[in-house]
């Protein structure tokens, strides 16, 4: 399957278990491959026939600043799902990293990824 890829797309929200996390917008870094046939996009050289990238960054963003969230499952859930339902593609994969969660650790980020077709 042909896959578009959108890497390292940093958006301010309010994440975290805490109340007091929550309370003060971080950064986390969204990675999204988009699975779908491209052969006609790539034949015909037809934007039309493809996924405009910019307008799956703005419902991304849209869909991760809305409102607060406890978890960075539950954004990478709901970013996997707006996708699927306002984009003709197959299946998404969903990485949502969040810096510094773990750096009393000395570790980088904290992440997970969700995978969901259509």
């Amino acid at each position: 399957m042909d896959k578009i890829l959108i890497p390292d797309y940093r958006i301010s929200c309010h994440v975290g278990v805490p109340k007091k996390e929550r309370d003060v917008a971080q950064d986390v870094l969204i990675d999204i491959e988009l699975q779908l046939d491209l052969s006609q996009a790539g034949r015909a050289d037809d934007f039309a026939l493809t996924v405009d990238y910019a307008e799956v960054c703005k419902t991304v963003a849209t869909t991760v600043e809305r409102r607060p969230r406890k978890l960075i499952e539950t954004i990478a859930e709901e970013v996997a799902e707006v996708l699927l339902a306002n984009y003709p593609v197959q299946a998404v994969k969903v990485q949502v990293r969040k810096p510094r969660a773990l750096a009393h650790l000395d570790i980088p980020y904290a992440a997970v990824v969700v995978e969901r077709h259509g």
